[in-house]
Order: C-alpha cells, then sequence, then structure tokens
C-alpha cells in the first residue's frame, strides 16, 4: 500500500512538473506578445524612436542671466541655430542683458583670445559685463575676452576671464 501511494504522488508529481513546464513557457510566450501588444499600442513601435532627419540641429548655449534680486547671476540653458555671436547675442538680449537693438559689430577669437566689438551697450555694470563674458567665454571656449563698444574699450572690460563666482557676483 505504501509503494502504491508513493507511486501515485511521483506520478503526480511527475505530471505537474511537465504540465507547469508547459504551462509556464506558454504563458511566457502570451505574456511577451501582449507585452509587444501593449508596447506596439503606446510607443508605436521601432519607428518612433528613429530621429526626425528633417529636425534641425541646434547649439545648445549657457546663457549668464543676472539674478531678479541682483545678488549675483544664474545660467540658463538655450539654443541657437549655430554658435554664432550675433545669435548669441540676440539671446542676451532676449534675456535682457543687452538692449535688444545692439548688434555685434565685429568678434574676433585669435588662438582663445577674443574681441566683441558691439554697437552700444546700454549695462555697464559689473554684472551685466561678467554675464556677457561669461556667455561669450564658455560657448567659445575661450581663455580671455576683450568688450568694446564702437571699437572702444569699455571700463572693467579688458582681458576678462570665466567668472566662476558669478552667483554671488557683487
Amino acid at each position: 500500500m505504501k509503494r502504491l501511494l508513493f507511486a501515485a504522488t511521483a506520478l503526480t508529481l511527475v505530471i505537474g512538473i511537465v504540465s507547469c513546464g508547459k504551462s509556464t513557457g506558454s504563458t511566457k510566450a502570451t505574456a511577451s506578445s501582449e507585452y509587444e501588444t501593449l508596447a506596439m499600442a503606446t510607443t508605436g513601435g521601432a519607428a518612433d524612436k528613429t530621429p526626425d532627419p528633417t529636425t534641425p540641429v541646434v547649439a545648445v548655449v549657457s546663457i549668464y542671466t543676472v539674478k531678479s534680486d541682483g545678488s549675483g547671476l544664474t545660467k540658463e540653458m538655450d539654443s541657437v541655430d549655430s554658435l554664432d555671436a550675433s545669435l548669441l547675442l540676440k539671446k542676451l538680449a532676449d534675456y535682457k542683458i543687452v538692449a535688444a537693438d545692439t548688434k555685434v559689430l565685429n568678434f574676433t577669437n585669435k588662438d582663445g583670445s577674443a574681441v566683441l566689438n558691439l554697437s552700444a551697450l546700454s549695462n555697464k555694470d559689473n554684472r551685466s559685463i561678467v554675464a556677457i563674458a561669461n556667455t561669450f567665454i564658455e560657448n567659445f571656449e575661450l581663455q580671455k575676452l576683450t568688450i568694446q563698444v564702437n571699437g572702444a574699450a569699455i571700463s572693467g572690460g579688458t582681458d576678462l576671464a570665466y567668472e566662476p563666482g558669478y552667483k554671488t557676483l557683487k
């Protein structure tokens, strides 16, 4: 009797294992198929992972702005169509660092030492000058920058280096 009970239990166990193996395999296939269907419905498949070749390439730039309370500068991230001095100055105008009608008369970069010649500069306070300098120095990877207005260097605008303490600049 014990042998018969043992044989029946062993047979039940073997049938259970075989059944579970088949069931688990089909469940995995079903789960996988359901997942793929769900993924296709929510993401659109692999086609939506491919970048659109007609999307324009832009340059991501850092723009330094004066904090609203005047306690220093903040660093904002933005984009321009290409890294160009005039486009970068326009971004500074968008952030109210320079007047909207300010133009780049000339921008020369010789071995990391650059001169930025502007048509005008209404904000000549230290924070505005450092905001312009840090913006140009960081984006053009300069060692130093001189800011001019109509060909003449402005006070405090010669051989400017990147100001790492911009957050608390006075």
